[in-house]
């Protein structure tokens, strides 16, 4: 039976508004200045936990998975003919910490460096940068996927399908990845004039 249209979107408001209530977003900051943010709390990396917070700025506290009751020895839990438990949704692993940032060169510490310094440098740039490319990419893919996981559907007022917590955990952590890659190819770019400025072969910066 279909909906009238008001009722479909009330319907859909009041979806968005029981999924949002229910899924926290949690943030914390790397030792490299690097944000993070998750709707689930056991993901934190532990050397962290005690820094993150919610969105609100209260403190996190885990919420630890009730151990299943085990059913008696030869008896299937449920009962007979009990349906099956649909699979639990698998958890998205800690994101990984950006490489950290090479400290900038000053002028004489630029014309100290050897060829084995600058080829270092440019290649820990490079790699930074890589290494944000990849996590962006990563970020935006899970953020696409967001809609398929059907135990966590809402429609928000606009029409759009996603996931209230992780969704916007997703969001949030798509916009720092982008502010990261940004630094990350400044940070080559400057690099790559210092060498120019000193003359430094191309194929030391490779």
């Amino acid at each position: 039976m279909l909906l009238p249209p008001l009722r479909a979107v009330q319907a859909a408001l009041l979806l968005l508004a029981g999924a949002s209530a229910g899924e926290e977003v949690y943030t914390w900051t790397d030792t490299d200045g690097v944000a993070h943010y998750t709707n689930d709390a056991n993901t934190i990396p532990q050397r962290y936990r005690d820094k993150a917070r919610t969105l609100d700025g209260a403190p996190v506290v885990p919420k630890e998975a009730a151990a299943a009751p085990v059913p008696p020895e030869g008896k299937p839990a449920g009962g007979e003919g009990a349906p099956k438990a649909a699979p639990a949704r698998q958890a998205e692993p800690p994101l990984e910490e950006s490489a950290p940032a090479p400290v900038p060169l000053s002028a004489n510490e630029a014309a100290a460096l050897d060829e084995t310094g600058w080829r270092k440098r440019f290649q820990r740039s490079t790699e930074r940068v890589r290494r944000a490319e990849l996590t962006l990419e990563r970020d935006q893919e899970q953020l696409k996927r967001v809609a398929n996981q059907e135990s966590y559907m809402v429609v928000d007022p606009y029409g759009r399908v996603m996931t209230a917590g992780q969704a916007t955990a997703l969001r949030m952590q798509v916009a720092e990845d982008e502010r990261v890659l940004q630094e990350a190819r400044e940070a080559l770019h400057d690099l790559e004039r210092l060498a120019a400025r000193e003359a430094i072969p191309l194929e030391w910066r490779r």
